[in-house]
C-alpha cells in the first residue's frame, strides 16, 4: 500500500507570498478602475443583471428569505433567484443590524466576485504545496490556472457561477482525504463546502456530486474503504441537508423536475482542443482550417499543457495494459486515481455522451441530474483537476532534469511552459475585461431615470401604482413557459423602477418558478375568455405599464390600447393601466341560452352545423368536453390522426389543451401535418411559443387556422410532437368563423375549446 505522503512544511513568508502576488497581478489588470467604480453594474447580461439585482433588492427589502420585488404579488425564494444567497443574507444581517450598507450593494457584489479569484489562488498554492510542489512554482500555477479558467467567462453574463474558488477548497479538501486517508477535519470541511457552496448557486452541488461520484465509485473497485466513508458521508450528506433545506423553507411546491433543453449546452469535443481567443486561436484556427467558435455556455478549452499531459497520459494507459513491467504515470497512484480519471470522466460527461445513453435506454427515466441542462460546466472540474495534476508532474519532471544536470533543460522547459500559459491565460483574460468594460461605459441600470418627473406632471405619485410591468412581456424560469421575444433585455427598466421608485414588478427572471404563478402570468396576455387569476391576488390600484417602443405584439397591443399615456423615457413608454384592461368577459346566461336557441342540437353540442366540428376528450376517444383536472400527468399521448372529409375547401381551426405538469419536459411542441390520402405531406404547422398565452392551471391551449381551400387534395390532418410527448385533451377542429357550444348546467358553459364563465 502506498504511503501517506507528509505536510510539506513551507517557511510562512510563502503564505504571505502567495496571498499578495494575485492581488498585485489583479491590481494591475484592473489599474483602470477605481474603488467607486464597483459601484456601477459592469453588465448588461440578462442573467448578469439579474444577479445583481437580486443581490441589491434582498438586501433592500428582502423579507426572511424572500424577495419581494420579483414576480409580483407573490415574490420568490431566495435560492432561486441567482443572487449568491450566502452572502446576500449575510450583507442584509449586517444593514439591517450593524451599518447601513445602502448605495454600496453593488460595491460589494462585484467585490466579492473579484476577491473571491484573489483567495482562490491561495488556496490552489496549498493545494500545489500538499504535493509537494516548490512554494515558487506552486504561485505561478495557480495563478496560471486562474488566467485560463472558462468561469471567467461567467463574470459577466453570470457572476454568481464565477466562484472558482469553491472548485479549488474541493479539491483542496479532497487531496488531504485520499493523501491523509483518516482526515476526519477534512471530511468536515467537505461537508460544509458541499452544503454552502449550494447557497452560492445549486450548479456547484451538481460538479461536486458528478466528480465525487466517481470517486466513490474507483473507491469502491480499489477497495479504499477508509477514502469512500470519509468523502462519501460529506458529499452525500452535504448535498441531502442543502435539497432538505431548500425543500423545507420553499413554499413554492410545483417547480419543474425536469430541465428545458437538455443537450444544447453540452461540451463542444473541438473546444477542447481549440482556444478561445488570442494568438494560440489564430494559430490552431489556420493550421486546423476550421471556422470553430466557442459559444459562452460551450467554452471549455484545457490549455496546451493539459491537452498534451491528458493525451499523453491516455496513450501511456493503454500501452500498460500490455505492458508486463507497468510504467508509473504520475508521481502519487493515488491522485492519479482520484483526480486525474474523474477529470476524464466529467469531460467525457460534460459531452452529453452520458446522457443522451441514458435517455436512448432509459427514455422516461429521471434523475435529479435532469434539474441541470448546462453540462458544458462540467468542465470546469476537468480543467482545474488536470491542471493540479499536470503542474505537479511537470514539477517533478523538472526536478529529476535538474537533479540529472539538465539544467539548461528544465529552465529552458518552464519558462516556455508559463510563456504559453501566460499568452493564453491573457487572451483569455482580455476577452471578457472588454465586455466588462462595454457593461460598464454604459450603465442603463443605474441611470437615474426621469421616471418620477414624468409621474409628477401627471399629478401622479409611486404610490398610486401597486406595480410595473414590462411588455415584452417577461416570463423566465418555470421550464415551460415563455413570455414575448426580447423580454429578458427589456428587464432593466422594471428593475430601474424598483431601486428609484420602490415598485415591484409583475415579470420572471428567475431560476425556478411556480407553475402556477408563471401560468398566471401569461394569462394577463391570453383571450378574453380565460380568467385572469393573477388580478385576484393585487389589489385594486393600477399598475405602471413599461412598454417598449416598436416591439408591439397582437396580444400586448390590444392591452396597451386600454391603458392612460403618461409619458416617454429612453425606450420606453409609461402608461397607467387598469386592472379592466386585462380583458376577461363574463357572460350571462339569458343571452347564452338565446344564442344557442337558434342553434341545432347535436348530441351534446349546438352548432349550425352538425357537420362543423369534431370533437375527442383525448386522442381517438369522442365524447363531451370535460373540466381540466390539475391532476399530475406524467406521460404524454403519441400522433394521431384526424380525417377531413367534413371540411373539404373550408378555413378551419385546430385547438388542444395540452399538459405541462411539472413532470413534462418542456414544449410543448406540436407539429400538424396536413397529409393527403397517399399519406403525402401538403402542409406543416410548427408551434412558437408566442403565440398562444391560454393558460388554465398547469394546461395551455394552443391553436392553428388552417385554410384548406389551399389544398384540395387534403384528407387527414396529423397531430404529432416534434420533441417530447405531452398528454393533450379537448381536442377540437371547427370551421373557421363558427361558434360551438356545449351546456354542461345552468352555471357552466362551453364555446369553442373555452370554459366561459357565467355572471
Amino acid at each position: 500500500m502506498e504511503k501517506s505522503i507528509s505536510q510539506h512544511r513551507i517557511h510562512p513568508g510563502w503564505h504571505i507570498a502567495a496571498l499578495l502576488v494575485p492581488w498585485i497581478f489583479y491590481a494591475v489588470v484592473l489599474q483602470k478602475y477605481t474603488l467607486t467604480d464597483f459601484a456601477k453594474p459592469w453588465t448588461l447580461s440578462g442573467d448578469g443583471m439579474k444577479n445583481l439585482f437580486c443581490f441589491v433588492e434582498y438586501i433592500r427589502n428582502g423579507s426572511g428569505l424572500y424577495i419581494s420585488g420579483l414576480n409580483y404579488p407573490y415574490g420568490e425564494f431566495i435560492s432561486f433567484t441567482d443572487n449568491i444567497p450566502i452572502f446576500a443574507v449575510l450583507f442584509k444581517w449586517i444593514n439591517d443590524h450593524i451599518v447601513s450598507l445602502l448605495g454600496y450593494e453593488h460595491m460589494i457584489f462585484y467585490a466579492l466576485v473579484f476577491v473571491q479569484w484573489v483567495v482562490a489562488a491561495y488556496v490552489l498554492f496549498l493545494v500545489f504545496v500538499r504535493l509537494k510542489v516548490f512554494p515558487l512554482f506552486s504561485i505561478l500555477s495557480a495563478l496560471g490556472i486562474l488566467l485560463l479558467s472558462p468561469q471567467f467567462h461567467r463574470m459577466s453574463p453570470h457572476p454568481s457561477l464565477s466562484f472558482i474558488i469553491l472548485i479549488a477548497l474541493f479539491f483542496l479538501f479532497s487531496i488531504h482525504i485520499f493523501l491523509d486517508r483518516k482526515s476526519k477535519k477534512n471530511s468536515v470541511y467537505l461537508f460544509l463546502l458541499v452544503f454552502f457552496s449550494t447557497f452560492v448557486h445549486i450548479y456547484f452541488l451538481f460538479l461536486f456530486l458528478v466528480f465525487g461520484g466517481f470517486i466513490l465509485l474507483i473507491s469502491l473497485i480499489k477497495k479504499e474503504h477508509k477514502i469512500f466513508l470519509f468523502f462519501s458521508i460529506p458529499l452525500f450528506l452535504g448535498a441531502a441537508g442543502a435539497y432538505s433545506t431548500i425543500k423545507f423553507l420553499d413554499a413554492g411546491k410545483d417547480r419543474a423536475t425536469k430541465s428545458t433543453g437538455l443537450g444544447i449546452y453540452n461540451s463542444n469535443f473541438e473546444g477542447t482542443f481549440y482556444p478561445n481567443y488570442g494568438r494560440m486561436h489564430s494559430i490552431i484556427k489556420k493550421l486546423s482550417r476550421t471556422q470553430y467558435e466557442p459559444d459562452g455556455e460551450k467554452k471549455n478549452y484545457l490549455g496546451v499543457h493539459n491537452v498534451l499531459f491528458g493525451l499523453v497520459s491516455l496513450v501511456l494507459f493503454v500501452i500498460n495494459l500490455f505492458r508486463k513491467n507497468k510504467k508509473k504515470l504520475f508521481i502519487s497512484k493515488r491522485v492519479m486515481l482520484y483526480i486525474f480519471w474523474p477529470a476524464i470522466w466529467c469531460w467525457i460527461y460534460s459531452l452529453g455522451i452520458v446522457n443522451d445513453l441514458q435517455r436512448s435506454v432509459f427514455p422516461d427515466l429521471q434523475t435529479p441530474l435532469d434539474q441541470f441542462r448546462v453540462l458544458a460546466r462540467l468542465s470546469w472540474m476537468t480543467y482545474v483537476a488536470l491542471s493540479i495534476v499536470t503542474m505537479t508532474w511537470f514539477y517533478h519532471k523538472v526536478q529529476a532534469m535538474l537533479l540529472s544536470g539538465k539544467i539548461v533543460l528544465a529552465y529552458g522547459l518552464t519558462v516556455l511552459s508559463f510563456g504559453i500559459w501566460s499568452m493564453e491565460g491573457r487572451a483569455n483574460m482580455a476577452s471578457e475585461l472588454k465586455i466588462l468594460r462595454k457593461g460598464y461605459d454604459s450603465p442603463v441600470f443605474m441611470k437615474q431615470p426621469r421616471l418620477l418627473d414624468i409621474l409628477e406632471k401627471q399629478g401622479m405619485h409611486p404610490s398610486d401604482f401597486q406595480a410595473t410591468l414590462s411588455f415584452p412581456l417577461t416570463n423566465i424560469g418555470s421550464e415551460k413557459i415563455k413570455g414575448e421575444a426580447e423580454g429578458e433585455w427589456f428587464m432593466n427598466y422594471p428593475y430601474m423602477c424598483r431601486l428609484h421608485l420602490g415598485l415591484p414588478t409583475i415579470g420572471l427572471a428567475l431560476s425556478r418558478t411556480s407553475l402556477r404563478q408563471a401560468c398566471n402570468l401569461s394569462q394577463l396576455l391570453a383571450d378574453p375568455l380565460i380568467k385572469k387569476e393573477r388580478l385576484d391576488d393585487m389589489d385594486p390600484r393600477p399598475i405602471l405599464l413599461l412598454d417598449a417602443k416598436q416591439k408591439a405584439t397582437r396580444f400586448n397591443q390590444r392591452i396597451t390600447q386600454k391603458g392612460i399615456y403618461l409619458g416617454e423615457f429612453e425606450e420606453v413608454r409609461l402608461y397607467s393601466l387598469p386592472l379592466s384592461a386585462f380583458d376577461h368577459k363574463r357572460f350571462d346566461m339569458t343571452g347564452l341560452m338565446h344564442s344557442i336557441d337558434t342553434l341545432k342540437t347535436c348530441g351534446a353540442f349546438y352548432a349550425e352545423h352538425c357537420d362543423d366540428f369534431l370533437f375527442y376528450i383525448a386522442p381517438d376517444t369522442k365524447g363531451s368536453p370535460k373540466p381540466l383536472r390539475q391532476e399530475h400527468i406524467k406521460k404524454g399521448d403519441a400522433a394521431f390522426d384526424i380525417s377531413l372529409s367534413n371540411f373539404k375547401h373550408k378555413p378551419i381551426v385546430f385547438s388542444a389543451w395540452y399538459n405541462i405538469s411539472k413532470y413534462t419536459e418542456g414544449g410543448p411542441y406540436p407539429l400538424i401535418q396536413i397529409l393527403d390520402n397517399k399519406g403525402t405531406e401538403l402542409a406543416k404547422y410548427h408551434f412558437a411559443h408566442h403565440s398562444s398565452y391560454d393558460y388554465v392551471h398547469n394546461w395551455r391551449r394552443i391553436s392553428y387556422f388552417i385554410d384548406l381551400k389551399k389544398y384540395p387534395t387534403a384528407s387527414v390532418l396529423r397531430h404529432r410532437f416534434e420533441t417530447k410527448n405531452h398528454p393533450v385533451r379537448n381536442i377540437f377542429l371547427q370551421k373557421a368563423q363558427t361558434d360551438i357550444y356545449y351546456k354542461v348546467a345552468d352555471s357552466l358553459m362551453w364555446k369553442n375549446n373555452h370554459w366561459l364563465h357565467i355572471k
